[in-house]
């Protein structure tokens, strides 16, 4: 497996801003693969192709060039929107906590967790799987179901809902159209 390293600023004009370094051969070294971990030290690999690279800033630069995702560069979590890390970044900056759970007083940094973390209180599990139709509380827990039990993400999950609607409409066309098939057959008889 190869490793590389970003290159100083200027050195190299015109290049990729990344390094081979050779390969990673410490079969025990701990290399950690990154997708939504947090805290990342030492080595890294891309969980998209393989490629090792000594730390999450390094990988984010890869990801960002290569795979066209947002890597976080200080724990190594992909987004794939701009907006998503730049809401992330908060967590490192240790930005205040502005929403409040008015029944426990945890507090939040995004409303949407906030309003995920009521549903503990409600009992209510609005997220559900597509695939086996369990429901959850929180949307992370369903994003952690799917890939687990599934292989499946969250977009995948929407877009399977939305053809198991469509498949239920036209079920329910059609069943109408017996019905009415049968009304006038009753009729004319």
């Amino acid at each position: 497996m190869n490793q590389f390293s970003l290159e100083e600023p200027g050195a190299g004009e015109g290049s990729s801003g990344l390094n081979a370094v050779g390969p990673n051969e410490g079969g025990d070294e701990s290399v950690a693969v990154v997708g939504s971990t947090s805290s990342v030290t030492g080595p890294v690999i891309c969980e998209h192709c393989g490629l090792t690279f000594p730390s999450a800033h390094s990988l984010a630069v890869h990801s960002r060039s290569t795979h066209l995702l947002y890597v976080c560069p200080c724990c190594g979590k992909h987004f794939h929107h701009s907006t998503n890390l730049t809401r992330h970044m908060a967590v490192h900056r240790g930005a205040a906590k502005a929403h409040q759970c008015p029944l426990c007083y945890k507090t939040f940094t995004q409303k949407s967790t906030l309003i995920d973390h009521m549903n503990l209180h409600s009992g209510e599990r609005p997220h559900r799987c597509a695939y086996c139709h369990a429901r959850f509380a929180h949307k992370p827990a369903l994003r952690r179901h799917l890939k687990e039990q599934h292989g499946k993400t969250t977009g995948q999950n929407s877009l399977h809902e939305q053809e198991e609607q469509e498949r239920a409409r036209e079920a329910a066309g059609r069943e109408q159209e017996k019905d009415q098939e049968c009304l006038v057959t009753e009729q004319l008889s």
